[in-house]
Order: C-alpha cells, then structure tokens, then sequence
C-alpha cells in the first residue's frame, strides 16, 4: 500500500537501464489506461531528472523539487499520485 491513494502515496523507486552517455536529464510520465475516464488519468509527470539508472522511490511533493527536477499536475496537484 506504499504507493497508493489509500497507503502511503509514496512515488515507486524506478529502475532505468541502458542511459546514454550523452544523456542530460530524465522524465517519466505514468498514466492509468485502465479507469474509466474521459481520457488518459495521469498519475506522475516529472521532468528534469538527473541521469541516474535508479530514480528513488518518496520522491517529495511539490513543483519543484530539490534537485531540481520539476512535477507537472497529477490528480491535479505536483507530486505522484
């Protein structure tokens, strides 16, 4: 229940291979193609990651966060949801 809307809410840990040298940054876009909704349900969208071959899990709410990364709008609000 660590990663749902009736746990913990808590961003799952993403693990990435095969990231190219010339890399800069990263993005990941979750969307649920299964709720019946008008439309694709976003539950994460977050861009400017740092290269990294594992993105942590408990990544903090917010449009901006600390490393510098930015969240777009998920259930309507920054963070994953």
């Amino acid at each position: 229940m660590e990663y749902t809307g009736f746990g913990e809410d808590l961003s799952p840990e993403i693990i990435i291979g095969n990231i190219g040298a010339g890399v800069r940054s990263l993005a990941v876009i979750m969307d649920d193609l299964n709720v019946p909704v008008r439309g694709v349900l976003s539950h994460w969208i977050i861009w400017n990651l740092t290269p990294s071959s594992v993105i942590p899990k408990a990544i903090p709410h917010g449009a901006r966060i600390p490393s510098g990364a930015v969240q777009g709008h998920a259930y309507g609000k920054h963070c994953y949801r």
